[in-house]
């Protein structure tokens, strides 16, 4: 009966004046004047401590808070609104009590039109820019192609951060939970973009001015790029061939651009320590289909580089025999050079004559 009056109390406050926000409203007060009313009733009261649980229906949509309030008789009746513990709903891997991060802090239903429209544009560009990411990782080509989504971003944040229209905004957005989701996906969105190593596809690169300038070795290569795919494409009908000996189309006519294409990359990005992913997926795309899908791994080598090498492998038969005759001869006159010596000696210590 004790909570069924106390909620009756409640209702009573929230239906008569439904302009008041729920924060100003003085639990305190209702609880003392609920204790006074039990106390004046029942005077046989003598607990040392009562325990009332108030449930409280903020939004009316069901969602309801525990207050627990510890009350002697004996103390004073005044009661510290700072002193409520809030525990919200119970997970299933925890019966722990949270304390709100901060009590000043307004409920979601009750943020401005301009902090929801801050927290719908920072949403909107978020999944703008996952979705482009997403969408352009196959064949890879994210980091020529949502860059500006990025600053969308990043300004949307910094929207939110530096707003000066309404203080509140960015405490309530960014502080006020214990999840920090706007947080979260801004850190995400920057994770992602760092660890395709996007930055290295421009010329130092500004994501919140939206300085976007492509460097000139990531123009040269996907200029040698498309030239190889738009070779690869003028005879990829001929490509519809189980032999092992290559493409007879793609093969001998595109060696030249896929050579130089080759020879662009491992000059200018091998031996740097990060590459753009556009960059390292196209050029590993271009290797596996000229080596698995073409076979034309043996002919990588045009016959005019191969001949220095050709001829290097006649010659050294021809150079080693020689040299290790040669050798040999003079081993077997150093030989017997030293027998003469050593029998002359003999001959004169001992007048040996031979």
């Amino acid at each position: 009966m004790l909570n069924v009056w106390l909620y009756t109390q409640l209702r009573f406050h929230l239906i008569l004046e439904p302009s008041k926000h729920i924060d100003s409203i003085n639990y305190a007060d209702i609880i003392s004047q609920c204790i006074n009313t039990i106390r004046f009733y029942n005077k046989q009261l003598t607990m040392k401590l009562v325990n009332i649980v108030l449930f409280t229906f903020i939004t009316g949509s069901g969602f309801g808070e525990i207050l627990v309030i510890p009350f002697n008789e004996h103390h004073n009746l005044t009661i510290d609104s700072n002193q409520l513990v809030t525990r919200q709903k119970k997970q299933a891997h925890t019966s722990k009590l949270h304390l709100v991060p901060d009590a000043t802090v307004p409920y979601f239903s009750e943020l401005s039109e301009h902090c929801k429209g801050l927290l719908s544009n920072f949403s909107a560009t978020v999944s703008t820019y996952l979705k482009c990411m997403t969408f352009y990782s196959k064949p890879a080509k994210l980091c020529q192609t949502c860059q500006y989504k990025l600053t969308a971003v990043e300004r949307a944040y910094n929207n939110i951060r530096d707003d000066n229209m309404e203080p509140i905004c960015p405490k309530l957005l960014l502080t006020s939970d214990s999840l920090h989701m706007i947080e979260r996906e801004y850190e995400h969105a920057q994770e992602v973009w760092q660890i395709a190593d996007c930055d290295y596809c421009y010329d130092n690169p500004n994501v919140e001015i939206g300085k976007w300038r492509v460097s000139n070795k990531t123009k040269e290569f996907f200029d040698l790029f498309n030239r190889t795919i738009d070779c690869f494409a003028a005879f990829l009908p001929i490509n519809r061939t189980n032999s092992t000996d290559g493409n007879p189309g793609i093969c001998p006519n595109c060696t030249q651009e896929y050579s130089a294409l080759d020879k662009m990359f491992l000059s200018s990005f091998q031996s740097e320590d990060k590459i753009c992913i556009d960059i390292f997926e196209a050029m590993n795309y271009t290797r596996i289909v000229w080596s698995r899908q073409y076979k034309c791994y043996a002919r990588v080598r045009n016959l005019a580089e191969m001949i220095p090498i050709i001829t290097l492998i006649l010659v050294i038969p021809f150079l080693f025999y020689p040299g290790v005759k040669i050798t040999m001869d003079i081993y077997d006159y150093r030989q017997k050079r030293k027998e003469q010596e050593f029998d002359k000696s003999v001959s004169n210590d001992y007048g040996i004559k031979y």
